[in-house]
């Protein structure tokens, strides 16, 4: 788990330092899409 939350880290600090140059790969954004449908599911 702790390892996810590295990649996690990872793919939030490279979007809110503005990363712009280079768009997020197609793993990083489904990476996201899952743990934001973990945490809906989460808050049922």
């Amino acid at each position: 788990m702790r390892r996810g939350l590295e990649e996690i880290r990872r793919i939030r600090n490279n979007v809110m330092h503005f990363n712009s140059g280079d768009p997020l790969p197609n793993t990083d954004v489904a990476k996201i899409r899952h743990l934001n449908k973990l945490l809906r599911e989460y808050g049922e």
